[in-house]
C-alpha cells in the first residue's frame, strides 16, 4: 500500500471540507481553467467570500485540494519489503490501491488535466510519480538504468489508470482491479528487472566521394 500522510482536521473543518470536496470534483471533471471560485462556492453551498477566506486564490485552492500527501519514509519501508520475484505485481497493486482510495483518484485526474497547460503541475507530477514513487523502487531493485525503467513503468501505470478513469475505456472499467494487476504485473516486472534492448548503434553515413574533374 502506498502510504498517505494524515493529520488533524483544521478548525472550521465542516465548511472547509465542503469547499475542498466541491473543488476536487470540479477540478477533476472540468480542469483548472474552467473552474471559478464562484462555481466552487455554489457547489459547496457557501458564500464565495468563504472560499477566499479559507484559500485565498484559485491557485492556492487547487494546490491544497489536488496535491495528495505522500509519506516518503513509509514508502521507503514498503519498497525495502518488496520481493524481486513479485516486484511487478506488488508495485502495480500498490499503485491501483492508492489511486482507488479516498480522494486520490479525483486528485490525480485533476492534476493530470491541469498539467497539460501548467508547467508547475507537470513538475509536481514528475516529482511525485517519478522521483518519489517509482525511482526508489528502480534504484533499489533494478539491475541498471533505473531512471529509464522508472519512467517506462510510470508511463504504463498512468496510461492504464487514465484510460480507465478518465477516458472510460469500457473493458478496463469492467475489469476488477485484481485482473488489471494480473495483466499489468508481467510488463512491470519486465521493465523493472528484465533485459532492456540495447541502444541501437547508428552507423555513420558514408561520405560522398569528391567528383574527379575531367581533363
Amino acid at each position: 500500500m502506498i502510504p498517505v500522510r494524515r493529520g488533524p482536521r483544521p478548525k472550521g473543518s465542516n465548511t472547509r471540507s465542503d469547499i475542498q470536496n466541491a473543488a476536487v470534483g470540479l477540478f477533476a471533471e472540468n480542469g483548472y481553467g474552467k473552474v471559478s471560485l464562484r462555481m466552487v462556492a455554489r457547489t459547496a453551498g457557501v458564500d464565495p467570500t468563504l472560499v477566499s477566506y479559507y484559500f485565498g486564490t484559485k491557485e492556492n485552492l487547487f494546490r491544497e485540494c489536488l496535491r495528495p500527501e505522500f509519506d516518503d519514509l513509509a514508502w521507503s519501508g514498503v519498497v525495502d519489503s518488496m520481493h524481486p520475484a513479485t516486484l511487478g505485481a506488488e508495485l502495480t497493486a500498490a499503485f491501483v490501491d492508492w489511486l482507488g482510495g479516498g480522494d486520490t483518484t479525483p486528485q490525480m485526474m485533476g492534476l493530470l488535466s491541469a498539467a497539460v497547460a501548467c508547467p508547475e503541475e507537470r513538475s509536481f507530477i514528475n516529482d511525485l510519480l517519478l522521483e518519489r514513487l517509482l525511482l526508489p523502487v528502480a534504484r533499489r531493485w533494478s539491475p541498471d538504468e533505473p531512471e529509464l525503467r522508472a519512467a517506462l513503468s510510470v508511463a504504463v501505470l498512468i496510461g492504464v489508470v487514465t484510460s480507465e478513469r478518465t477516458l472510460h475505456f469500457g473493458p478496463l472499467r469492467e475489469a476488477p482491479d485484481e485482473r488489471l494487476v494480473a495483466a499489468c504485473a508481467p510488463l512491470l516486472q519486465l521493465l523493472l528487472l528484465g533485459d532492456l534492448p540495447p541502444v541501437p548503434v547508428v552507423a555513420d553515413e558514408p561520405v560522398a566521394a569528391e567528383p574527379v574533374p575531367r581533363p
